[in-house]
């Protein structure tokens, strides 16, 4: 499998000089102030980094004609070690540019949440924030139709990937007083199965293929029609001067190996214990150290909404699995389906 998929992902990064994003206009009949009620389905772009140039105190020379070298410029992000070693920076970036796509596309009826909190200590700056600051700063948001604040929307508390897909549907319903029909989720392929078998069930926006729970694969989660997942990334460099095919190939199989099984060992199974991440888990403790600037305290009230059941989600995370899994039998299970 890990094989496959390499050939499939390990590509050169070639950013998009996406003329819908940066120059066209897309016709539509009515304002979007107007066309408000019509907003029904949401877009996650999950963050994963901060984009901080201010940080960046080495002195680079970009090419004025690349509109999107200040992006690729790994000295612009806040990046763990393992992050480099594949430069997610620049799928970062490509999943920036897909989320915009995605609305673009769907501009009458979507709205785009980029989900992202305040995880570095070096800066108190959210993750959500820099990736709209990235946008700006390549004229990814010239299309008029594009609106901060009305179809790009922030959400500044997530710590995890559970909490992209919660907060964001809990920022799309404080805006729009109503549960997305449909959710898109933007992100790393690897992370296709976690965030179909495991948070998008949670949360009742998908039914699992009826397979074996050790039968279940990316290529046995489809699309339907409440979610859709677009995959990209990681972009492996292309093959250095030094190594022989040979070598690469085996390079690119324990990479893509060690990807899956990190995955599976670091999240899959931990979230197939507490799907919540709650209190008392090792995810909930993953959390706290991704929370240096202590947010969490705020997040209670913020997303306190209409919604019993969305408060109910929120509120799940101050207990352990036992009580936390009494709550959402109760109070969060026979509410679903959310949509209409």
């Amino acid at each position: 499998m890990y094989s496959r998929v390499a050939k499939e992902e390990a590509k050169t990064y070639k950013p998009n000089h996406m003329g819908i994003l940066q120059e066209q206009a897309v016709e539509v009949t009515s304002t979007l102030s107007k066309d408000k009620p019509l907003i029904q389905n949401l877009i996650i772009l999950p963050c994963h980094s901060i984009f901080a140039p201010e940080l960046n105190t080495k002195i680079t020379n970009h090419n004025d004609e690349d509109t999107f070298a200040i992006g690729k410029d790994a000295d612009n992000w806040i990046m763990e070690s393992f992050q480099l070693e594949s430069d997610d920076h620049l799928s970062f970036f490509k999943h920036l540019e897909l989320s915009l796509v995605e609305l673009h596309e769907n501009i009458a009826n979507s709205a785009l949440v980029i989900s992202g909190g305040y995880t570095k200590s070096s800066i108190e700056k959210s993750e959500s924030s820099s990736y709209l600051e990235l946008a700006e700063a390549v004229g990814l948001l010239k299309n008029p139709y594009f609106k901060v604040g009305t179809n790009i929307l922030l959400e500044e508390y997530a710590r995890d990937s559970y909490e992209n897909v919660l907060y964001g549907i809990c920022t799309f319903y404080k805006k729009f007083r109503r549960f997305p029909a449909k959710i898109t989720i933007v992100g790393f392929g690897f992370k296709r199965e976690r965030f179909l078998s495991s948070h998008l069930t949670t949360l009742g926006y998908y039914i699992l293929p009826n397979v074996d729970n050790d039968e279940l694969s990316m290529s046995s989660l489809p699309n339907t029609k409440h979610v859709k997942y677009v995959s990209a990334g990681p972009f492996l460099p292309a093959k250095p001067a030094g190594l022989t095919e040979t070598e690469y190939e085996a390079y690119k199989d324990e990479f893509w190996g060690s990807l899956y099984k990190n995955e599976r060992s670091k999240a899959l199974d931990l979230f197939k214990s507490n799907p919540f991440g709650s209190n008392k888990s090792i995810l909930h403790d993953k959390k706290l150290k991704r929370d240096p600037w202590n947010k969490r305290e705020e997040v209670y009230s913020f997303y306190q909404t209409e919604s019993d059941v969305l408060n109910s989600l929120v509120e799940i995370d101050k207990f352990d699995i036992k009580n936390a899994w009494n709550i959402y039998q109760k109070k969060v299970l026979p509410e679903f389906p959310l949509y209409e």
